[in-house]
This record gives structure tokens, sequence and C-alpha cells, in this order.
């Protein structure tokens, strides 16, 4: 009978927490595909900026990956402060 009480005290207490968890999730997934920004933007150098010798193209990629690394930063100092309010 302890056992079901307790069951359904979980329960509840997770079902409160259900999204929160998800939005901490949903960081954790962009922040670990903002990860592989770095190696995208260096194939798309080696295959567009070198090839083509544009410096144009060169700047804009090197722009977006600084973007989105700031983003990913930001994402990361964020994500913490969220998992530790759901705790």
């Amino acid at each position: 009978m302890e056992i079901k009480a307790s069951t359904r005290v979980l329960r509840k207490n997770l079902a409160s927490l259900r999204g929160p968890i998800l939005f901490a999730a949903y960081f954790s997934v962009i922040i670990n595909i903002s990860m592989l920004s770095p190696t995208n933007s260096m194939l798309e150098v080696f295959a567009w900026a070198l090839n083509s010798r544009s410096e144009s193209t060169l700047f804009r990629l090197t722009l977006i990956l600084l973007l989105t690394l700031a983003v990913m930063g930001m994402l990361e100092s964020v994500r913490p402060r969220v998992l530790l309010r759901i705790s």
C-alpha cells in the first residue's frame, strides 16, 4: 500500500517537472548540434572559399561560425541554471 502511495507522489512530482526537463533537453540538443559547426565550417571553407578564392565567402562563413559559437556559449551558460532550478 505504501509503495503505491510513494509511486503516486513520484509521478506527480515528475509530471510537474516535465516542462523544465524538456526545456533543458532542447537546450542540450541545440548545443550538441552547435558543436558540429566548427567541423562543418572547415568543410565549407575547403570546399567553397579556398576553391573560389572568394574572400567574401570566407568572411561570411567565419561570421556564421562565430555567431553559432556565441549562441552555443549563451545556451551553455543558461542550461546549468535551468537544471539547478529543477533540482
